[in-house]
């Protein structure tokens, strides 16, 4: 293949001459001969025409595209391409021929796009010159005809160049693919042939495993008859030797010798005269050497005397020179150490002379080090502080999102409990409370339990682990109705829980405060009242050094119990009067009532509410049973009854229980009074 003389089109079209030149430039390159006929053209006209500027800004002469050959590249292509055999040799590949291909169609579209632009831009600045120009288009029309007939030649040149390349490489892909088929038929064959050695090796081996079983069994059943025989045979063995043995032992002791006798006795005899000549001989020595002791020892002792003197005074030399020799190591010790540690602080120092004398030659460095330390720190400290900012501003917003999620929370809460509140109201029953263990008793609803397999409705149920406060929030909207001229009643019962009752009394007393308080803009005055009361063999005025009460609810009021009455403006001053007052121990149930007295002067209204705490929990559960469980109410020594009467029937009351009390059967019995209650019909109703 002929080399281009201009280089290749990638080349020519990659030039830096060829990037940003207009395709007037390209298109309006006329030959020698055809610019003499321009010029004979222009010496013909009758005027001294003026030289028109090309759409290229340059003269042709002074253009940096380079001249044609003689002949032109495409006649020369045009005559190699017919001369040119067929050959078996592939073409060479080109590395990029795709990218070429996509960046000379768009070099085309973007000359042809600046041509134009450029002409129509030259027709509005320059209408003058639109005869001149015509005429010269008309004469350069055969010039650009030519130009662009080679240019599509070259271009189907390359996509001929292009084509025969893609088959090549088409040819050789299917090669590759017949190739990759034909071995993955050889791996498919080689996989079969495998799987079957695989499966008849695997069918040889499992019948190998049962013959070595089945002789392995059979050995161990020959092994087991054996050991069998020999343990019978060694038994009968054992058996006969034991009772030859037994045989010869009753033999043995039945056996009378009465010359081995004579001859034991006269060796017995023998061996007692033996004995006391052994002992006479003992004695005999023992008394030579006590006294051949006694005087070795007056031997020893006055010639150790001399020797242990000299040895205490050599003693007391030696002890006086070591004690010198002590001194004197220690003395020593004390100046080894005392020139280590000199010889330490010498090398202290000379390694800080040395660190100071670095430092100073390298001080420069080392302020700038540090400096840009210290910046670095500012600037990580500037960013942490701005990112703590942020997190402070984002942990705010949170905490204000939090805040305003438990508000809509509590406002809900608040919305349900009036909407329950009103649904107890229009159902006109007595209200009922359970609180059980999840472990004993089954929650279907949040008003419906399951205990025995038997089934109980109530207003609202409760499991053990909740919170005082979570109930005492329940009903607090049922005594807040005091404040509006109504009569509540909450009775406890069940297992003994006196915090329920001392919290609820705390959380009443603040709601009616809280609530007289909201309602003196509206021209209301309140009074709040209290009387605690103990019932034991008598009702108890535990206000007034337990002094005798009475308890008179005729008239279905709670006016005419007699008792002592303490206003108070807060609950503090409910809590200062409970802590003082002592419970007494007789007493099985006590009492809080109270009263609110409402006026408002310019209305001319008045009216008196009472909220009746009774806590019954002292009671065991078969008292409570009988307390709750009266068919008619009525009277009794200590005055109960009637206060359980008038919260029945003269006030919307409430009854909170525990029935987790240990016994199955008590817990059984508390549920069927409890709702019995809940399905008694309330008679009292909102005074007009």
């Amino acid at each position: 293949m002929m080399p281009y003389p201009n280089g290749t089109p990638e080349e020519q079209y990659k030039s830096p001459s060829h990037k940003r030149r207009a395709l007037s430039n390209i298109v309006n390159l006329p030959l020698d001969r055809k610019m003499e006929k321009v010029e004979s053209g222009r010496q013909h006209l009758g005027f001294d025409m003026a030289r028109i500027t090309l759409p290229g800004g340059a003269d042709n002469s002074k253009s940096n595209i380079p001249a044609p050959p003689k002949y032109g590249d495409l006649t020369y292509r045009r005559i190699r391409d017919k001369n040119r055999k067929s050959s078996n040799i592939p073409a060479p590949r080109s590395a990029s021929r795709s990218d070429f291909d996509m960046d000379h169609v768009h070099k085309l579209v973007d000359l042809n796009k600046t041509f134009s632009e450029r002409v129509n831009s030259e027709k509005g600045s320059r209408p003058k010159e639109s005869a001149l120009r015509a005429t010269l288009r008309n004469m350069d029309k055969p010039v650009k005809r030519e130009t662009r007939h080679d240019m599509d030649e070259e271009e189907e040149y390359q996509l001929d160049y292009q084509i025969r390349e893609t088959n090549e490489k088409i040819d050789e892909l299917e090669f590759l693919i017949v190739e990759l088929k034909r071995n993955q038929k050889k791996l498919s064959n080689r996989i079969v042939d495998i799987d079957q050695n695989v499966s008849s090796q695997r069918k040889a081996f499992s019948m190998m495993e049962e013959s070595v079983m089945k002789s392995v069994s059979h050995k161990e059943q020959l092994i087991n008859m054996q050991l069998k025989e020999l343990s019978n045979k060694l038994a009968q063995e054992y058996d006969e030797l034991k009772f030859q043995l037994e045989d010869e032992l009753v033999k043995a002791k039945s056996y009378e010798d009465s010359a081995i006798r004579e001859e034991i006795k006269k060796l017995e005899n023998e061996r007692n005269s033996l004995i006391s000549k052994l002992e006479e001989r003992t004695e005999h020595k023992r008394r030579i050497l006590e006294e051949e002791t006694k005087a070795l020892d007056v031997n020893l002792d006055s010639h150790l005397k001399v020797k242990v003197e000299e040895v205490d005074a050599l003693e007391l030399q030696y002890k006086a020179q070591q004690k010198d020799c002590d001194i004197a190591a220690k003395k020593l010790t004390d100046l080894k150490k005392k020139a280590q540690e000199i010889q330490e602080d010498n090398e202290k120092i000379s390694n800080s002379i040395r660190s100071l004398e670095s430092n100073m030659e390298n001080f420069s460095m080392i302020r700038s080090n540090l400096l840009s330390d210290l910046s670095d720190e500012e600037t990580k400290l500037r960013e942490l502080e701005r990112v703590n900012n942020s997190w402070d501003t984002k942990l705010a917003q949170a905490e204000k999102a939090y805040k305003e999620r438990i508000n809509e929370i509590e406002r809900h809460e608040q919305f349900r409990r009036i909407v329950e509140n009103a649904i107890m109201d229009h159902k006109g029953k007595i209200r009922t409370y359970v609180k059980a263990d999840k472990a004993k008793v089954k929650f279907e609803k949040d008003s419906e339990i399951v205990f025995k397999n038997k089934r109980f409705q109530f207003d609202k149920c409760f499991p053990l682990s909740c919170e005082n406060e979570v109930i005492i929030k329940e009903f607090q909207m049922l005594t807040n109705m005091s404040i509006s001229d109504t009569n509540t009643s909450v009775i406890f019962t069940g297992k003994r829980n006196e915090n329920l009752f001392f919290e609820s009394l705390l959380c009443t007393s603040k709601g009616l405060l809280d609530k007289s308080s909201q309602l003196s803009d509206k021209n209301w005055d309140f009074e709040l009242y209290i009387q605690y009361i103990a019932f034991g063999e008598s009702p108890l005025d535990l206000l007034n050094t337990c002094a005798t009460a009475k308890i008179d609810v005729t008239d279905g009021t709670l006016d005419g119990v007699t008792s002592q009455k303490m206003a108070f403006r807060s609950t503090s001053d409910i809590t200062e009067v409970v802590e003082k007052i002592e419970f007494p121990s007789h007493a099985l149930s006590n009492m809080c009532i109270i009263t609110v007295e409402g006026k408002n002067e310019k209305q001319l209204k008045k009216f008196t509410s009472h909220v009746m705490l009774l806590d019954l929990t002292r009671h065991s559960f078969q008292d409570q049973k009988e307390l709750l469980s009266c068919p008619k109410l009525g009277d009794n020594e200590n005055g109960q009854l009637k206060t359980i009467d008038y919260a029945f029937w003269n006030s919307k009351c409430l009854l909170i229980s525990d029935v987790d009390s240990g016994d199955d059967s008590d817990t059984m019995d508390m549920l069927e009074v409890l709702e019995l209650v809940h399905s008694t019909d309330s008679p009292y109703k909102r005074k007009n």
